[in-house]
């Protein structure tokens, strides 16, 4: 027997739909019996009719009792089942009723500042089936309305697009086109006996579209898309940790992130690449369908023997040795390390010594030179003022006498060459008696 339980499964988010699958769940059997009929069943779909989208909610609205309360506030009448978000944040509502989808359409109370609006959601078109192939050796120098209207006269296919195939980087035409037939019969005959093109002829061939390995552009490997991605952002160009608009390294001198050689991350000949469409091509490869109605017998294998356990041994002392040796590099750092500290604190000492020395010697240089300028000083004043101040007998010395001695003893004594004209003016200025004061009447 089965149990059926109604589980919503809401829309991918890049195509806003939702869809009601019922998922069929087996009990054990108690019995070793063969399944019977109704085990044999496969489960139906029901598709919800009755879906609506919700934008313009804020951020911070994202527990389900708040849409609720939210939802009852501004359609009381309207039935819903269940509410999910979708991962660009739209609310999805699943109504009861079609009465109920239509009152959810209807407009919605502005919160913190804004309207949130509903809408249907996009109807999924199903692409349209294609019959294209690619024509063998045909001349470079027929044009695409030639070839059109050649195939359409003399072999009588419908041709819906004609396109031709340039060398790369060029606008050269090669001896290759691709066709787009209009039905399946006039592709397969195509396929069969070719096309005949002004007296000659030409095989078609099916274009083979095979599967790529998923690319991620935030971290350049392959497996996943950018939009699962954890891991830190990656160039394109030089494998740096940084986006392809903000790269400083110039494009003759790339980096793949994946092989660590000269191109870009993208590049198809990249052994990464390789290995990665080589893993895909595996996992994708079809297996032989079984004959309807004839149970598959499991067939009994020989045990194998665990390829790990020859190795284990080995293993094991690998991971000693590398213990050890990560044991002794610690040890080797560490002693460089206490080796550069010591000759560092020697250094430091030496310095501080030697500025100690200087400091001293400048100290006592310069009080000796200002000792023996004070002895100067003194000789200097005392010579000036014996040849100036007169005696009894002799008149006083005039500006000019004065200026003259002071000028000859400071050149003597101290070695200063002092002009003549600024010592009188000095005297002049000493000499002459200070000016009164006007008062005011």
């Amino acid at each position: 027997m089965e149990e059926e339980q109604l589980i919503p499964s809401f829309p991918d988010p890049t195509q806003e739909d939702m869809e009601f699958q019922t998922v069929t769940r087996k009990r054990r059997r108690t019995s070793n019996s063969a399944p019977g009929p109704e085990d044999q069943r496969e489960p139906r779909r029901h598709h919800c009719k009755y879906p609506v989208i919700l934008t313009g909610l804020p951020a911070t609205m994202k527990n389900p009792i708040a849409i609720r309360k939210y939802i009852d506030d501004n359609h009381p009448t309207a039935q819903v089942i269940r509410t999910t978000t979708s991962r660009r944040g739209h609310t999805i509502i699943a109504a009861q009723d079609e009465t109920s989808q239509k009152t959810l359409l209807k407009d919605w109370k502005p919160i913190e500042g804004r309207r949130p609006t509903a809408r249907l959601p996009k109807q999924k078109t199903a692409r349209p089936e294609t019959y294209e192939g690619v024509i063998i050796g045909l001349h470079p120098d027929i044009t695409e309305e030639d070839a059109t209207k050649e195939m359409g006269k003399t072999n009588g296919f419908d041709i819906v697009s004609f396109r031709r195939f340039y060398r790369k980087g060029t606008r050269i035409p090669t001896w290759k086109a691709a066709v787009t037939f209009a039905s399946n019969e006039d592709f397969q005959r195509a396929l069969d006996k070719g096309v005949n093109i002004g007296y000659q002829h030409h095989r078609v061939e099916a274009i083979r579209r095979e599967a790529t390995p998923t690319e991620c552009h935030n971290c350049q490997r392959y497996g996943h898309l950018a939009s699962n991605c954890s891991h830190r952002k990656t160039c394109l160009r030089c494998a740096g940790h940084h986006s392809l608009a903000e790269c400083p390294n110039p494009r003759e001198q790339p980096k793949c992130a994946n092989c660590s050689r000269s191109h870009i991350a993208s590049y198809r000949g990249c052994s990464r690449y390789a290995r990665a469409l080589e893993e895909l091509k595996k996992k994708t490869t079809k297996k032989t369908p079984q004959a309807q109605g004839t149970p598959r017998v499991p067939t009994a294998r020989p045990d194998k023997p665990n390829p790990t356990s020859f190795c284990s041994p080995q293993i094991t002392d690998l991971q000693k040795k590398h213990e050890d040796a990560i044991k002794k590099m610690e040890e080797h750092h560490q002693l460089e390390l206490e080796a550069i500290r010591l000759q560092h604190q020697a250094t430091v000492e030496k310095i501080e010594e030697a500025n100690t020395q200087l400091f001293h010697q400048l100290r006592e240089d310069t009080t000796t030179q200002i000792n023996e300028m004070k002895g100067r000083i003194i000789h200097f004043l005392g010579d000036v003022l014996h040849h100036l101040i007169p005696t009894e007998e002799d008149k006083p010395p005039t500006d000019y006498q004065k200026a003259t001695v002071i000028q000859q003893k400071a050149w003597a004594h101290l070695g200063l060459a002092i002009d003549i004209s600024n010592i009188k003016a000095e005297l002049k200025k000493k000499s002459s008696p200070p000016k009164a004061k006007k008062t005011s009447k």
